[in-house]
């Protein structure tokens, strides 16, 4: 098997990254093997952090909880009371059934102004916070705990527009409007170019919903309500009712010291990217002046700040934002933010869908990492009862323009050293498509004296093309892209020319135009104006190349459908100009959570989450990818469709159907109701769609395809269906069963390839009646054979420091083995590295003897997610430190440290869709030996 290839410079710093890593998280491993400690693998865990959940027999207050912890710790370990203080950072008292609790600061008392400089090698701080959490656990009103992670800043993709200056503030800091350099044609298309997609535009026009009566709670970087789009203001007849700054513009998600909390969750940060303001103007803008709307203008909203101006949240405050806004009476919750976890485990999810279940419905973004591979969708979007929304591109978008003498326009962005660029004549480096245009060692084909050169991206930087074009006596350059359809932003350091950039095709339409038309001899005159016009995109209507790919580990559909993220305009905040252009599956959930205002206005709050879930995705609109269908692991069920899904009474469940893998297949039924007033027959079609291959064997072995290739065009199913017909009469309900006979086009196909498409229910003899499109997957393949570890992992790491011995094995063969010396604190532990291939619902470390006995338990961690090839996340460790819990014992105080001698660690990896209790469902691998000596 086969993996992917890094330099060994690149290795080190990524084993160097990895070890400053287990440091980090070292004080938790001896604490991994209680059931009731929950690893969490979504971020890095802040040290000190925990969040306990309590028992639902548990009954007193958050404070009566610390203070019986510590008069125990008093009476039992007087030492640690003296050296560790126990704080609560959020008391969650809310409704048992979701979530009730405390995250708790564990601070050191010598210094507390350094709490975020601790230092993470100090075993003693490290080993009486292992105690501390031992008592904690020991206790019957702690169901479990959790480690407080980072939760990263959201990102957004394709920033390619500069913000619009449409609002200012005055010498009296009041708002003042603009004069935007924004042209849009009274007959041409109309912001924000999405409502025409998703049907918004006729569900305003013709049943006149605006969200008025609905509540959507936006946890997020905060709002500029300041915005005359908001209304101007916070609270009590504001449009933005509700919410809370639960950290400040200077929060550090490090350092619980630096939050400063506020009544209002004003985003003022100056140099921030406005992500809040953005995601609540797709949602709720009701811009008079500038006559824009969002896709509910006449919600109400809520706003809990969870990001400083910069850096990182955490987890504990993300789960306090929930539970204030489900408190606050939101009906919808929205969340663009996360991190890749491809499992519906994650604490924020679990948490997330309880609110969703009771009535708050949760709705989170996909993720941005579609470059990533299969597999990889974040969390808490990946909570069952909660959506995960993907990206599907707007069609237009707004760009400057590039008008030539003949009246041709075409999109361009200036480099990142370029703030203008004079109109001028326009000739070729190289007459002939090259990527060597203006590179070192060529020579122009014309005079590029006083003119600007037209060259082709490639071969060699935009600094080194900007000075051959420079020399030649240039006075500008135009760079075309050599491979993609999107436009790019052409960084450089030390041009001395202007320079733009303008997409492959309107490069090579040029360079034809000049190369064909004598007039152009001397040069095409071309203008940069520098007023925004729309333009159209030419990945319209298909999904955004970011937007993260599913499905779940235990094949559910993810993500559930798609909104509009990609070239979404929107509100900003005023010092950032007021509107701008943002792209991301944060803009596109925002969207859905307007939508589903809109739905409850019509329809009221009696429809479960699972129901809505259901109809949205019965109504969606598959996206297409060239001529054919997308898969549904890519856009769920497609692209909401909000008119149909409003007034369609018409209803199936399931919204989707996962056949699973080869071993788990099982048939399935959809059932068919209708409450409305006529009788309806549908033909029930099934369209395939494309599949997807996730591994190429060949090249990389099981290290997933980043980003997923699809799989040659007759990889299908054929689907044996029990009715081809079906008449459906007002208050009926029927089933009809589905079942895959074959899947077609395995033989020429990779390994697993993942099949899927629709089933169409086409009304045959209704004027109103739409078509109803059930998404199905499956994999073809047993996921239980895919393997959990990478080749040669996991392995003990060798640092500055490591010692090793020879070990005559059982079999008389000598072993290279690894020292623990209790004596020497640089090699009192081993680190382990891991590479994870596929995500694991365990990963269990065994200590064995030197017999390879099975003495006890080191760790076990849950629902692990896989690694990428990106640098940061190759790899993941984890140090032993010579102790165990031995075998029959669950409570964590029975830890033990070894006696010296010689041991062997035994890594375990559950494998996908796998019983626990057969060994058969354990990857397995075994350490070399590892000598004990004090």
């Amino acid at each position: 098997m086969k993996t992917s290839i890094l330099t060994s410079a690149s290795l080190s710093l990524l084993y160097l990254f990895s070890f400053v890593q287990s440091i980090e998280n070292d004080h938790l491993q001896s604490l991994l093997s209680d059931p009731k400690f929950k690893p969490n693998t979504l971020g890095n865990v802040i040290p000190g952090r925990y969040i306990i959940e309590f028992d639902q027999s548990f009954h007193g207050s958050s404070l009566d909880f610390v203070n019986d912890i510590e008069s125990d710790i008093v009476k039992s370990y007087p030492t640690i009371n003296s050296r560790i203080k126990m704080s609560i950072a959020h008391d969650y008292d809310s409704d048992p059934s979701i979530f009730r609790g405390i995250s708790i600061s564990l601070q050191q008392l010598e210094d507390q102004s350094q709490f975020n400089k601790r230092d993470e090698n100090d075993m003693h701080i490290q080993a009486l916070e292992n105690t501390l959490l031992r008592k904690i656990l020991q206790q019957n009103r702690v169901k479990h705990i959790y480690p407080v992670v980072e939760i990263q800043r959201p990102k957004v993709e394709n920033l390619i527009t500069h913000n619009i200056k449409a609002y200012d503030f005055d010498d009296r800091n009041n708002v003042t409007p603009a004069i935007p350099q924004l042209l849009l044609d009274e007959n041409g298309p109309s912001l924000p170019f999405s409502h025409t997609m998703t049907q918004v535009d006729k569900v305003v026009s013709d049943l006149k919903l605006k969200g008025k009566g609905v509540v959507v709670g936006i946890i997020d970087s905060g709002i500029d309500y300041r915005h005359p789009a908001f209304g101007g203001g916070f609270g009590p007849g504001f449009q933005v009712r509700y919410g809370y700054d639960l950290v400040g513009s200077r929060f550090n998600s490090r350092n619980p010291y630096s939050r400063r909390q506020s009544e209002t969750p004003l985003d003022d940060c100056l140099d921030g990217n406005g992500h809040g303001t953005h995601v609540a103007g797709i949602i709720a803008a009701n811009d008079k002046f500038f006559n824009f709307t969002g896709v509910a203008p006449e919600v109400t909203l809520g706003a809990w700040r969870v990001f400083g101006c910069d850096g990182t949240t955490s987890n504990d405050l993300v789960i306090k934002a929930l539970i204030s806004a489900h408190e606050a009476g939101c009906d919808v919750i929205n969340l663009s933010l996360g991190g890749p976890s491809n499992w519906a485990e994650d604490p924020t999810a679990l948490i997330a869908n309880r609110i969703s279940e009771k009535g708050s419905i949760v709705i989170a973004a996909a993720g941005n990492d579609g470059a990533k591979g299969a597999f990889y969708i974040s969390s808490p979007g990946s909570g069952l009862s909660n959506i995960a929304v993907a990206s599907i591109d707007n069609v237009y978008n707004l760009q400057q323009s590039a008008v030539t003498e003949e009246g041709s326009e075409y999109p361009y962005l200036l480099s990142s050293t370029t703030k203008t660029f004079p109109a001028g004549q326009l000739v070729n480096y190289i007459n002939e498509e090259s990527n060597a245009d203006a590179c070192f060692g060529t020579r122009p084909d014309n005079d590029l004296r006083g003119k600007i050169a037209l060259v082709q991206r490639g071969k060699c930087t935009f600094d080194e093309k900007a000075d051959i074009v420079r020399k030649n006596g240039g006075a500008g350059i135009v760079v075309y892209d050599n491979q993609d359809e999107t436009i790019f932003k052409a960084e450089a350091l030390t041009i001395k020319i202007p320079m733009a950039s303008v997409t492959l095709m309107a490069g090579k339409e040029l360079k034809r135009l000049i190369n064909t038309n004598t007039r152009y001899k001397d040069g095409l005159h071309i203008e940069f104006r520098t007023a925004l016009t729309p333009h159209k995109v030419s990945s319209g209507n298909r999904m955004s190349r970011f937007s993260s790919v599913g499905p779940l580990y235990d094949m559910t559909m993810k993500p559930d459908f798609a909104g509009p993220g990609g070239f979404i305009f929107s509100t900003l905040p005023i010092s950032n100009g007021g509107y701008g252009m943002l792209s991301g599956t944060s803009m596109a959930a925002p969207y859905i959570a307007g939508a589903y205002a809109l739905y409850i206005q019509a329809h009221g709050r009696e429809k479960s989450a699972n129901y809505l879930k259901e109809h949205f995705q019965n109504y969606a609109k598959p996206a297409l990818q060239g001529d054919d269908i997308d898969t549904p692991i890519r856009q769920g069920a497609g692209l909401i469709q909000l008119f149909d899904t409003i007034n369609q009474p018409i209803h199936v469940s399931p919204g989707h159907i996962s056949f699973n893998d080869t071993v788990n297949y099982k048939a399935q039924n959809l059932t068919i109701c209708n409450p409305g007033n006529d009788t309806v027959t549908f033909k029930i079609m099934h369209n395939p769609s494309l599949a997807v291959a996730p591994f190429n064997t060949r090249t990389q072995g099981f290290a997933p395809l980043q980003p997923p290739h699809y799989a040659p065009d007759n990889v299908q199913a054929v689907l044996n269906i029990s009715e081809s017909f079906i008449t459906i009469g007002p208050g009926q309900t029927k089933k009809v069963r589905f079942e895959v006979a074959k899947v077609l086009g395995i033989a020429r196909a990779e390994v697993y390839p993942m099949y899927g498409g629709y089933i169409k229910f086409s009304p045959v003899n209704s004027t109103t009646a739409k078509s109803i499109h059930v998404p199905y997957i499956g994999i073809s393949g047993s996921l239980a054979k895919l393997p959990i570890f990478d080749v040669k992992f996991p392995r003990f790491m060798v640092i500055n420091g490591t010692k090793l011995f020879e070990h005559k094995l059982q079999d008389g063969t000598i072993s290279t083995g690894f020292i623990i010396d209790r004596s020497n604190r640089s090699s009192s532990f081993v680190t382990t590295m891991f590479r994870l291939l596929t995500g694991s619902a365990m990963i269990k470390t065994e200590v064995l003897d030197q017999n390879l006995n099975q003495i006890g338990m080191f760790t076990y961690e849950e629902y692990l997610t896989r690694n990428t090839l990106e640098d940061l996340d190759f790899i993941f460790a984890q140090r032993w430190n010579g102790t165990m819990i031995p075998n029959g014992i669950e409570n964590l105080g029975d830890s033990v440290s070894l006696k010296p001698g010689v041991y062997h660690l035994r890594w375990k990896g559950l494998k996908l869709m796998s019983d626990p209790k057969n060994p058969d469902s354990w990857e397995t691998r075994v350490s070399p030996p590892v000598l004990i000596r004090n």
